[in-house]
């Protein structure tokens, strides 16, 4: 059962705070590359940003504060970001028990095309490299020196089939 009572002002900015806290941890787990982090991280936070907009009410004594329409418009941002948040992780439902049972798609093969971007004109933009083995494009987080020589070696990779998460990865 959710617990519908009205929050005061510290209770909802704590609920924001750590709405915002799973986001951070759903970013550091893709950063880390842990499946279960990402995941977790940012269903939990749907669902704190979804609760957010149910339990967000005007304060009584300073009404001034949040106005109806404010309000109003408040609550539906904050439950349309969390709707928004679990449309965007279905993918990575869909996936889970793969990744529990270790139920990975396995790719073998040498690449019939490389494409590497290098980064952006920010320092912050990394270099992307799409690798093509025996059709089947997947993105890859590595960063060789020279690109053409990826053509030469033998890769085997597996990878969660919704989301394409690169489990393991093995260059020969």
């Amino acid at each position: 059962m959710i617990i519908m009572k009205k929050l005061s002002r510290n209770q909802l900015l704590g609920l924001f705070i750590l709405s915002i806290g799973f986001i951070a941890a759903g970013v550091i787990g893709r950063v880390l590359s842990s499946y279960v982090t990402t995941m977790l991280g940012f269903t939990i936070s749907a669902f704190l940003f979804i609760y957010l907009g149910l339990v967000l009410r005007s304060d009584k004594e300073n009404p001034e504060i949040l106005t109806t329409p404010v309000l109003w418009f408040l609550r539906f941002l904050s439950i349309a970001f969390g709707i928004f948040i679990l449309g965007v992780f279905i993918p990575f439902w869909r996936d889970f028990p793969e990744y529990i049972n270790k139920e990975y798609i396995e790719l073998e093969g040498y690449p019939t095309y490389v494409d590497y971007e290098l980064g952006g004109w920010s320092r912050y933009e990394e270099p992307e490299l799409h690798v093509t083995i025996e059709g089947k494009e997947l993105y890859l987080e590595i960063y060789p020196e020279n690109p053409e020589e990826l053509y030469d070696k033998y890769f085997t990779i597996q990878y969660l089939p919704e989301t394409e998460w690169i489990i393991s990865l093995d260059m020969k």
